[in-house]
């Protein structure tokens, strides 16, 4: 079983930033080195390449479940300080 998260913008999100954000992670998320994929990048949870507005989390309750909140509001909060105004974000469980 799987949780997911979007995350979403008033404005598109630039795959830089969100390159940035996972290039400076704190520890506790950077569990396998971060690296990019074709999709996005392998982390404490996944991050999914932004499309759009959207910047998608996602992962397995018994891989990341724990963290997937904090995740959340970490990737928020980042995001924010790249100049983004952020929306309502959605969770799926």
């Amino acid at each position: 079983m799987g949780w997911n998260i979007d995350i979403r913008s008033a404005t598109p999100i630039a795959v830089e930033d969100v390159r940035d954000i996972v290039a400076n992670l704190p520890p506790w998320l950077s569990r396998f080195g971060n690296p990019e994929q074709d999709w996005g990048w392998s982390c404490g949870v996944d991050v999914l390449k932004p499309k759009g507005c959207e910047l998608g989390l996602h992962g397995a309750y018994a891989m990341s479940g724990k963290l997937a909140k904090p995740a959340a509001r970490h990737f928020k909060k980042a995001l924010k300080k790249h100049g983004y105004k952020m929306l309502k974000t959605r969770y799926s469980w």
